[in-house]
């Protein structure tokens, strides 16, 4: 009998096999996942304006299909998970966040300074910063459904301290969004966005992927040839006189036409802006949050009789009187500013 085989020998026969190549995006796909970071990420940075009451600014460093999470394992990070799906399909979010980063956003929202960036993660920092990642996605999907017409859906997040690599749902390959979020005169650090291929693919396929156009059906009458008549003989006509040449009259051109909207402009006319009406504001810090139950009262900022604000992409353009319109509520608008004002506004 034969001596087994090494496990040297194995490996050196094994390499000799090819094995099929990994999935992987086009640069197309890739450019698209870009956009419609850029897309989510506006939308989000103005809901963390509204929940932290400071400036944030969050720019994207690079996005890469890898094999393999590469991280710094000398410290744990948040890992924020977000359920979604696009047209029934898997496209789970996850996002990684230092410890000093997720107490700046806790304390900020406890209605602090956001200075105790040494405080452990606990269960409330992780209840926090879940809540304002479910806010600014909230916001995100909004823009993405409004921008290319597709329902993505999504469900509460879950926070969890893990350690890198082995806390990571899975091991690869993936889809990474390197961003560097700085909270104006407090921190900066990293902020990490993957999502498994399986689920970038199926962004890449819904979002971006046009549908075939269907060929054209073919022609179900057939032609019948005509044969065509024989050339008659001219009969030679007598030579017409000269025509009469004079200067043509026209009458008085009158604009019937309404004026034109102003250059550029015109472009986009047609786009769609989301309009809100605001009721009134408050602040509440997260454990009062959590205590919110069914029956529970929260008191605005507002006095009662007091006019609405309305607002276009974020910007009061408006406000006016609520009221009842059949079976829904409307707005009837009592104050506007000046229509070079509303375009400032979009603008701004």
């Amino acid at each position: 009998m034969s001596d087994p085989l090494s496990q040297d020998m194995i490996d050196a026969l094994l390499s000799g096999v090819s094995q099929p190549s990994p999935p992987s995006l086009s640069s197309g796909d890739i450019d698209g996942l870009k956009k419609l970071s850029s897309i989510c990420m506006d939308a989000g940075v103005s809901t963390l304006l509204i929940l932290l009451n400071i400036p944030v600014s969050l720019p994207l460093i690079s996005i890469n299909q890898v094999s393999e999470f590469e991280c710094d394992p000398s410290q744990p990070l948040v890992m924020v998970h977000l359920p979604a799906t696009i047209a029934d399909k898997l496209a789970d979010h996850y996002f990684l966040l230092t410890p000093q980063i997720t107490s700046a956003i806790t304390d900020l929202m406890m209605g602090g300074e956001g200075k105790n960036l040494d405080t452990p993660v606990d269960d409330l920092q992780l209840s926090a910063v879940s809540e304002a990642i479910n806010q600014m996605m909230g916001s995100a999907i909004t823009s993405v459904t409004s921008f290319f017409s597709k329902r993505m859906e999504i469900a509460p997040p879950a926070a969890s301290l893990i350690d890198l690599p082995d806390g990571l749902p899975f091991p690869g390959p993936m889809v990474r969004f390197d961003f560097e979020m700085n909270i104006e005169g407090i921190c900066s650090g990293p902020f990490v966005q993957f999502l498994s291929l399986e689920a970038a693919q199926n962004l890449a396929v819904e979002l971006f992927k046009k549908p075939a156009k269907p060929a054209p059906e073919a022609e179900k009458t057939a032609r019948v040839p005509v044969s065509e008549p024989a050339p008659q003989p001219v009969a030679s006509a007598p030579k017409a006189p000269p025509p009469e040449v004079r200067s043509a009259q026209f009458a008085p051109l009158v604009s019937s036409m309404p004026p034109l909207a102003p250059s550029g402009l015109d472009l986009i006319l047609d786009v769609p802006l989301k309009v809100t009406v605001e009721l009134g504001r408050t602040k509440m810090q997260v454990r009062h949050i959590l205590e919110l139950s069914k029956g529970s009262l929260v008191e605005l900022d507002k006095l009662a009789g007091e006019p609405v604000d309305l607002f276009v992409n974020g910007k009061l353009i408006a406000r006016g009187e609520v009221v009842v319109i059949e079976e829904n509520f409307g707005v009837r608008v009592t104050d506007i500013v000046s229509p070079v004002d509303r375009v400032k506004s979009l603008k701004g």
